[in-house]
């Protein structure tokens, strides 16, 4: 502990008050939370990535001169901009089926996340499991849960995993390996040498998952220390099936697509390409940037709808932790409400029969 009057002299702090607000700004600032750093080369890389899907599903030609630009970490700033395109096109769901549904209570992006997190249709894992993760500050991240349950179990001695959106951070992957399953890692952003020396278990792949395929050109010449330009293939899952040489489904399947899963589930649901699929985790991201616009109900309901077809196809929430990170954070205007705009998803599939492959 220093003591008061060094520190004051030390500063050049002339009042006691200046010495407690001097204090007060360096606790907070010590505990904020781990992802307000430096972004890492991977995971800006994959900002790059996202910015690039959202900017081309909206159906604007991206240039091979052109560089993305830097984002800066700011709460009014968020990392998640443009994320989610709405457009018909691609199939997130219909006004049609909207109607069905009674949606009246979600109205703003505050009753979105009240939900997610709420008790409503969730179930129990008996057996739930956390693999992977690293601590920083006393928050966890980069874990995923597993359920042992007998009837969603993980034979360790034959089962596979797909992990779309590693980045540096395979800890989970690298656990799930270890637990025996065969683990395809598999990421746009990333040279295909990124993982040269992983398990026997493991395999890395630079491809990653979207709507449709396309390649997209990212100049990363102005991200950490990555230079010049990489082209990131981005598949289809019936077409990553092509690629892998597999006809099965997965037993489970990770999505940490910074956005794109709103475009991937609903393309997989519509080709029943779930099935089969025991365990699913999803980190959701919400495009923070819509928030302000007229239509922001319309576009949380498009949402909503997504994970009510899960539920539908036989997944049930069992468990769901919004990421508490400086970059995710929203803040309410005018108010001092906050929350998490992203959060990690799990969900089990019981009735597997029904849903065969």
């Amino acid at each position: 502990m220093i003591p008061i009057r060094k520190l004051h002299r030390t500063l050049g702090l002339r009042t006691l008050p200046s010495v407690i607000a001097f204090v007060f700004m360096f606790t907070i600032l010590y505990h904020l939370p781990h992802d307000a750093r430096v972004p890492r080369k991977a995971y800006v890389a994959h900002e790059a990535y996202v910015h690039h899907v959202a900017h081309e599903a909206q159906g604007h030609h991206v240039s091979r001169e052109a560089h993305v630009p830097h984002v800066p970490h700011f709460p009014q700033q968020r990392r998640y901009v443009e994320n989610v395109s709405l457009q018909t096109n691609q199939n997130l769901i219909t006004k049609d089926v909207l109607k069905t549904r009674d949606l009246s209570w979600l109205v703003t992006p505050q009753d979105f996340f009240r939900r997610l997190q709420g008790s409503e249709d969730l179930v129990s894992c008996k057996r739930l499991k956390a693999l992977g993760g690293s601590s920083c500050h006393r928050l966890i991240d980069g874990h995923k849960q597993l359920c042992l349950d007998e009837d969603v179990y993980l034979d360790p001695r034959n089962c596979t995993v797909y992990s779309f959106g590693v980045a540096d951070e395979i800890s989970f992957d690298s656990a799930i390996s270890r637990y025996g399953c065969q683990v395809f890692l598999l990421d746009p952003t990333l040279p295909p040498d990124a993982y040269e020396y992983l398990g026997p278990k493991m395999k890395f792949y630079p491809y990653g998952i979207f709507s449709d395929n396309k390649v997209i050109p990212m100049n990363l010449t102005h991200y950490a220390e990555w230079q010049g330009q990489i082209n990131s293939t981005l598949l289809t899952y019936e077409n990553l099936q092509q690629k892998l040489g597999r006809l099965h489904p997965p037993d489970y399947l990770k999505l940490d697509i910074e956005g794109a899963e709103w475009h991937v589930l609903p393309h997989m649901m519509d080709r029943n390409q779930l099935a089969g699929i025991k365990q699913l985790a999803v980190e959701i991201h919400i495009n923070a940037s819509a928030f302000a616009s007229p239509g922001v109900t319309d576009y949380l309901r498009h949402l909503w709808m997504i994970l009510e077809r899960l539920q539908a196809q036989g997944f049930q929430k069992v468990y769901y932790e919004p990421t508490r990170s400086y970059e995710s954070l929203y803040i309410v205007p005018d108010t001092n409400i906050t929350f998490n705009t992203c959060g990690e998803l799990f969900l089990i599939r019981r009735n597997l029969t029904e849903y065969s492959f």
